[in-house]
């Protein structure tokens, strides 16, 4: 925990609210009832109303607090990695998969995706999604465990009920939480510990009282929701759910668990890939002739937790936070399915397998490789940005009616989610903080326009509005227009 917020803290602590986040935090939380009516009785294709509820909770809770609603955000990271190497633990209870269990909940919390996630507060769906589905594993684990008692077997189905509906209503890439929680519970329900025992009725008897209540919910979210998206009219919407190419996906996806999805077509990845894949397969062989389940359920979270991305048109790092559980999970059990016949060179060999994957990973991440580069030129055009509010505010108040232009370099493809568009702006509350009055507000988003400069441009007013031109860090290095007077030493 405090690697990760010296780290997550240190560059993403005091990013300014990017858009769509800044649309959900504008308004306020709905009431306990109609939520829990959407959550329990949907009526549209998306399943995010509680991500959403926790993000307009969180901003009113920390009293609008940039830096500390970031936080809240962070904080949802940093406790799904812990609770992943918490879960490797339980799983891989003896002292020899201590090192690999650390060693891949640190590879989770130092990769791209986490990186990707923290980048953008909207991703909240993501993060909150990643943090139940571990939360509702660690459940799995124990009911797969537990004596057969009336009380438990309905405290546990409630349990988990209540932990499946939380995270099917943050982000569709949860769904995966119930069949691969399902095979868990299995797996631990077998008497010999072996493939051969899936025969006898017991265990899935056991199983399904186990998973009753979690299981019909997951059979009728999935499929009411999987209904509203295949009625869909909205061709933009149906071609950014389903028009990936899945096999280009797949292999950028993988490569995003090693930070190396910047450079797919290059020799490194080709050979993260091809190990990636040799050691996976190499275990999965192995516990299968000795009709071991290790590696078979995190083989099957993985691949269905792949499902839904692997369509999507775009190839987004932050796509795989809930996947990522599952791949580390299933390389820290191939790693120990492999060691497993070393008996005293067992530790050092998975010590030091697991330091250099650490060490890579770590390397790729703040390296071009992984596009460090330009999650720190989001990072400094932010910060660049919150700077240059309180000049904004002073050279055109609230209620001047003029129009106003932000220009910014074209190169800069990402400005957009710092200072908006003409569509989803949400900058006025910012500059203007003790302004309540919500009319104002936007009226005054509705004057500011975009105008991308090309380099050389010649810095001038651009259409009569009263221009602030920025550089490559957002920071203002003009302001013109009629009547202003500029003091260029503020």
């Amino acid at each position: 925990m405090l690697a990760g917020g010296m780290f997550f803290g240190r560059y993403f602590s005091h990013l300014f609210p990017l858009i769509e986040y800044r649309y959900w935090i504008s308004g306020r939380p709905h009431s306990v009832w109609p939520l829990l009516r959407e959550m329990l009785l949907p009526s549209a294709s998306f399943s995010r109303h509680f991500s959403i509820w926790t993000v307009q909770a969180g901003w009113l809770w920390t009293s609008r607090s940039i830096v500390e609603s970031n936080w809240l955000q962070l904080m949802m990271m940093i406790l799904t990695a812990l609770g992943l190497y918490w879960f490797l633990r339980r799983q891989f209870p003896t002292h020899n998969a201590f090192i690999p269990a650390l060693g891949c909940a640190l590879c989770y919390l130092f990769s791209v995706p986490l990186v990707d996630a923290a980048a953008w507060q909207a991703t909240n769906h993501d993060k909150l999604a990643a943090l139940l589905t571990i939360t509702g594993l660690h459940v799995c684990l124990t009911l797969s465990r537990m004596p057969m008692k009336p009380g438990r077997v309905v405290i546990g189905n409630i349990g988990l009920f209540c932990i499946v509906v939380l995270a099917y209503n943050s982000k569709e890439s949860a769904w995966c939480l119930v069949p691969a929680g399902c095979a868990l519970v299995l797996s631990g329900r077998i008497t010999t510990g072996g493939l051969g025992d899936l025969r006898h009725l017991r265990a899935w008897k056991e199983t399904f009282a186990l998973t009753l209540l979690p299981l019909l919910y997951s059979i009728w979210h999935v499929g009411i929701r999987l209904h509203f998206v295949l009625r869909e009219s909205d061709q933009k919407f149906v071609s950014h759910v389903f028009g990936g190419n899945s096999l280009r996906n797949l292999y950028h996806f993988l490569l995003g668990f090693v930070n190396l999805s910047r450079i797919p077509n290059s020799w490194p990845a080709a050979v993260a890939a091809s190990v990636t894949l040799v050691v996976i397969t190499a275990a999965l062989i192995r516990s299968l002739i000795k009709h071991r389940m290790g590696l078979v359920v995190p083989t099957m979270g993985l691949l269905m937790a792949m499902t839904i991305p692997a369509r999507t048109l775009y190839d987004s790092p932050f796509y795989l936070l809930v996947p990522a559980l599952f791949f580390w999970w299933l390389i820290c059990a191939a790693a120990m399915e492999l060691c497993e016949g070393m008996n005293t060179r067992r530790l050092w060999v998975s010590g030091l397998a697991t330091a250099v994957v650490l060490l890579l990973q770590i390397a790729n991440l703040l390296s071009p490789r992984a596009g460090w580069n330009l999650y720190m030129q989001l990072v400094e055009a932010s910060n660049g940005f919150r700077a240059s509010l309180p000049r904004i505010a002073r050279t055109q108040p609230i209620d001047n009616p003029a129009s106003i232009c932000f220009a910014y370099p074209e190169e800069m493809f990402f400005a957009f989610q710092i200072i908006g568009n003409e569509e989803e702006r949400g900058i006025s509350p910012f500059l203007f903080p003790d302004v309540a009055d919500k009319g104002r507000l936007a009226a005054y988003d509705s004057r500011i326009s975009d105008f991308k400069y090309p380099a050389g441009w010649r810095a001038t007013a651009v259409h009569g509005a009263v221009t602030f031109v920025f550089d490559r860090q957002l920071r203002i290095t003009h302001v013109f227009g009629e009547n202003i007077y500029l003091d260029h030493s503020k």
